[in-house]
């Protein structure tokens, strides 16, 4: 997610659409109800009246205090918000309704009740199972990972990854966290998808002060964005692949998964994945898609070659196969820095999607659905080589 704004939630009309029992348990719980309660900076009296009938409730000055941030405004608020905010649609209401299954007794919230009425009872319900729903959008949004390797062919399964074995993981992610950003708010999701555990990481980013009016007047606001990045332990390969925008961030994760996971820990190198010889060696075939059910065709469409220090050729063509092949006194490059290629699928319409290789080890998906088809591919075809004995 990018600043905090859960404004398809936070209106007074969509408020006023949900139950009010749950709306106060929601507000009246610890933290949340002394931050209510309290003074407002500059303010006379406190933020919000909780003691309040139904009838009696200032829905639009609830809605104004939760969508203005002061100093001390509590994180499960705000978190709890963002929540209910993003999963306020049919269609995450059916998720909710397939993960808590018996659990999200919808009979007591009355008949026809709103999407956002059933995200805030869910969260009350079952915070955790929440929390899962809205993680797994988040999973299929990276398109570029970096990827490093364990010590062997192929690495040990991970077993139940559960919140006691998550723990000491989180400390050390928390303390990094509030050393570097200011904040040590850290959550860990984790999800097993087909022969991988994927990782959601929910943390802070530092806090940056926006410009807002507030009762006619220009006044600022503090506000904490927050991000999401993804780890992912493949034990086929015995891989760690990251999603994380900083190098401080990928060599955390990398340590800390590495150390936490594992019995006696596993160290997991940058020694490069990815191989562009067969470009260079097996030249046209070297992009066939024989015998893989889903691709129709792959063409190079550019190269990179590093010349020197800072110093980068780059070549551009619709088939760049094919612009060399018309070309005979031109060398096709020993050792690429980076390929890209248009990749058809089948049943595919419109252009094509593109995928990177930068050596030694980031390739970059059109659509994070299509890494998993394009690494058969990859692996089939030289560009991910067997990782050689240690």
């Amino acid at each position: 997610m990018g600043k905090f704004n859960p404004r398809k939630f936070v209106n007074p009309d969509t408020l006023k659409r949900v139950s009010f029992a749950n709306l106060l348990l929601l507000l009246r719980q610890p933290g949340i109800r002394e931050y209510l309660e309290g003074y407002a900076d500059g303010g006379t009296g406190p933020r919000m009246a909780l003691a309040a009938t139904e009838a009696d409730f200032d829905y639009d000055r609830l809605a104004r205090v939760l969508l203005m941030p002061e100093d001390g405004y509590p994180d499960d608020l705000a978190d709890a918000l963002h929540h209910i905010a993003e999963l306020a649609d049919s269609e995450a209401v059916h998720q909710l309704q397939e993960e808590m299954g018996d659990a999200l007794d919808l009979t007591t919230l009355g008949d026809e009740p709103s999407p956002a009425d059933i995200a805030l009872h869910a969260w009350l319900r079952d915070r955790p199972a929440v929390e899962r729903v809205l993680g797994r959008q988040f999973l299929d949004r990276p398109k570029a990972f970096l990827h490093f390797l364990g010590p062997a062919l192929s690495g040990p399964a991970l077993g139940v990854v559960d919140d006691d074995r998550l723990k000491p993981l989180i400390g050390q992610l928390k303390a990094w966290y509030l050393k570097k950003k200011g904040s040590d708010f850290v959550r860990v999701l984790p999800y097993e998808r087909g022969d991988a555990w994927w990782f959601l990481v929910r943390h802070a980013m530092p806090p940056q002060r926006q410009s807002v009016i507030k009762d006619g007047k220009p006044t600022s606001t503090v506000e904490r964005p927050e991000k999401h990045d993804i780890v992912v332990y493949t034990p086929e390969r015995d891989e760690l692949a990251i999603h994380a925008s900083s190098k401080g961030e990928q060599d955390l994760y990398r340590e800390a998964f590495g150390l936490h996971l594992f019995p006696g820990g596993r160290k997991f190198t940058d020694t490069g994945k990815y191989s562009l010889k067969p470009l260079a060696e097996k030249r046209e075939d070297a992009l066939s898609v024989a015998a893989i059910d889903g691709l129709d065709s792959v063409v190079l469409v550019q190269l990179q070659v590093v010349l020197g220090p800072g110093v980068v050729q780059s070549i551009s063509a619709p088939d760049v196969m094919a612009f060399y092949a018309s070309r005979e006194k031109w060398k096709f490059p020993e050792d690429p820095s980076a390929a890209t290629f248009d990749v058809r699928f089948t049943g595919a319409k419109g252009r094509p999607r593109k995928l990177t290789i930068r050596k030694p080890n980031v390739a970059k998906y059109h659509r994070e659905g299509d890494k998993d088809l394009i690494d058969v591919w990859m692996k089939r075809n030289g560009f991910i080589p067997e990782k050689a004995k240690k």
